[in-house]
């Protein structure tokens, strides 16, 4: 199964910055990194999304210090734990992560809030491939299906540590081998896209937010 958890960005501002980084259990330089950060909107989304990890590390029963190291691409692992794949996403005012509890390794996650004031035309032009400009199209140009695309190709660019910056590059492709689960889901009046990839088939997801709303989605 894959966790995910989503939290509100707004609400964990009302707390202490240093007090929250502090209380995070991965590591030292994780910390310092956080403290390192100097634009204040992507200091408090960083600190949401591991926030966000935390908490599920405590539900899954992930005790003591859990330290986070980078591969070169910039890719973050648990030093101890290093099959178990997890991913970090932020998007207007969400924070979220997402965790495989299975120990697959590599997971690529994102999550964006659907938001109808893109520049979906000028995003995609910039983006996105024919076919998939093609499929935006024929749909119409609908928000749902532009991060439905969106999030499939953030998360399989982070499933192997390359990240958005991948996306400039005209030789980007996804990784073979790719399996990708995505929903749309309403959680604090809000509809978000959630994509998940890995290697290997996603059967179950169950996702957790820090108000009344849970999922458990079985394919």
């Amino acid at each position: 199964m894959i966790k995910v958890y989503i939290l509100k960005t707004e609400d964990i501002r009302k707390c202490d910055f240093a007090e929250l980084v502090n209380a995070l259990p991965f590591g030292d330089a994780e910390r310092q990194r956080l403290f390192a950060i100097g634009n204040s909107k992507h200091k408090w989304e960083s600190l949401g999304g591991l926030e966000a990890l935390a908490r599920l590390c405590r539900e899954m029963g992930m005790k003591g210090e859990l330290d986070i190291e980078r591969s070169p691409t910039g890719k973050p692992y648990f030093r101890s734990l290093p099959s178990t794949g997890f991913g970090i996403s932020h998007s207007h005012g969400i924070a979220a992560a997402a965790v495989d509890t299975a120990g697959h390794g590599e997971l690529g996650f994102d999550v964006e809030v659907i938001n109808e004031s893109y520049d979906f035309a000028g995003i995609s032009n910039r983006f996105f491939t024919e076919d998939e400009k093609r499929l935006l199209d024929k749909k119409g140009n609908t928000s749902e299906c532009f991060f439905r695309l969106w999030t499939a190709k953030e998360a399989q660019a982070k499933s192997d540590g390359r990240g958005l910056s991948a996306l400039l590059g005209k030789d980007y492709a996804p990784a073979d081998g790719i399996h990708l689960w995505q929903r749309i889901i309403e959680t604090d009046g809000k509809r978000l896209c959630v994509a998940l990839c890995r290697k290997n088939q996603i059967r179950s997801v169950k996702i957790y937010t820090d108000g009344e709303d849970s999922y458990e989605i079985q394919n």
